[in-house]
C-alpha cells in the first residue's frame, strides 16, 4: 500500500479538472477502468514505477519529442537503458509523469473553455 502522503499529494492535486481516469486514459494504463479507476489504484502504480510506455505516450502527446522536455523527466541514457531492458520508471520519474500529465489535462481543459 502507498504511503498516506502520497494519497494526500495525489488527492490534493486531483480537482475538477483532472480526473482519475483521464489520467489514466493519458498515461496509456490499461488496468484502470477494471480497479474503477480508483485514486489508490492509481497512487500505487506511480508509486510501483509506471510502465516505460506511460513515458512513451506522453513524449509523443505532450512533449512532441521534444528531447529538451523529455530530458527533464528522464535522462537519454537512462531512457534508453529502461526502454532496452523493458523496465519501468522509477517512483520519481512516474510522479513527475503524472504532474506533467494533470497539467496537460488542464491545459486542455482550459483551451477547451477558451
Amino acid at each position: 500500500m502507498s504511503p498516506p502522503s502520497t494519497l494526500l499529494r495525489l488527492d490534493e492535486a486531483m480537482g475538477p479538472q483532472a480526473s482519475v481516469k483521464e489520467l489514466v486514459d493519458l498515461l496509456g494504463l490499461k488496468d484502470g477502468e477494471a480497479h474503477g479507476y480508483s485514486k489508490i489504484w492509481l497512487s500505487e502504480q506511480i508509486q510501483d514505477g509506471l510502465p516505460f510506455t506511460a513515458f512513451e505516450r506522453i513524449n509523443t502527446l505532450v512533449f512532441a519529442g521534444q528531447q529538451d522536455l523529455a530530458r527533464l523527466v528522464i535522462s537519454p541514457a537512462t531512457r534508453k537503458r529502461r526502454r532496452k531492458d523493458k523496465k519501468g520508471l522509477s517512483a520519481k520519474s512516474s510522479q513527475q509523469l503524472e504532474r506533467i500529465a494533470r497539467v496537460w489535462i488542464m491545459a486542455i481543459d482550459i483551451y477547451k473553455d477558451g
